[in-house]
């Protein structure tokens, strides 16, 4: 639980303070995992007080992620859901009283790790961007349906990358699924941004 979290963590850190070098194509997942060894290696240390606050604050975001989706209308309380996440903590339908399978995942855009092979019959959920996420899109996509997207602050620069990635999705998104059936909206609400790209047979 705690080494995929504190991964995402390094990863929108490095995007905040300008060490991530975004021009470099599906490497946010190798380069999580270099500065993880660092740390485990003493050559970096982890600011425990920082991460736990990050983290308060990235569960939270999650959790609104959740009844924005509930309070719009994307989710419904009797349907079987399928989320992809750093782990079960921080799921965003944790808390909802839905039939719900996590499935974890490490943050960051790529196919890396061997995808989970099991059912992905249900709503497909994602907040966020993981690895192997384009192919759960598109082995959901053919059975049921999903709601992906972002709930972050709106003035982070990893924000502004998701965002960037969905709108970029959205053109792809026409190979998978009929785009005519793609509901996308986009809103800020306080000093959150959100992004929906929502897909109903």
């Amino acid at each position: 639980m705690t080494e995929n979290l504190i991964k995402r963590y390094l990863l929108e850190k490095a995007y905040e303070n300008g060490t991530y070098d975004s021009s470099i194509n599906f490497r946010e997942i190798s380069f999580q995992n270099e500065l993880f060894a660092k740390i485990n290696s003493g050559e970096l240390e982890l600011n425990k007080n920082e991460f736990k606050e990050w983290l308060e604050e990235y569960k939270h975001l999650r959790e609104l992620f959740g009844q924005f989706l509930i309070d719009n209308g994307y989710l419904s309380l009797d349907e079987k859901v399928i989320e992809l996440s750093e782990s079960e903590s921080v799921s965003s339908v944790k808390n909802l009283k839905v039939n719900k399978k996590i499935i974890v995942a490490q943050a960051g855009e790529g196919c890396f790790a061997k995808p989970f092979n099991g059912s992905l019959e249900g709503h497909l959920i994602v907040d966020g961007i993981y690895d192997n996420q384009l192919i759960y899109l598109a082995k959901n996509s053919s059975i049921g349906s999903f709601t992906i997207g972002y709930y972050g602050n709106k003035d982070s620069l990893y924000t502004k990358r998701v965002i960037d990635y969905y709108k970029k999705l959205k053109r792809l998104l026409g190979l998978i699924v009929d785009i005519k059936d793609v509901d996308i909206k986009e809103k800020t609400v306080n000093k959150e941004k959100i992004m929906i790209l929502d897909y109903r047979k």
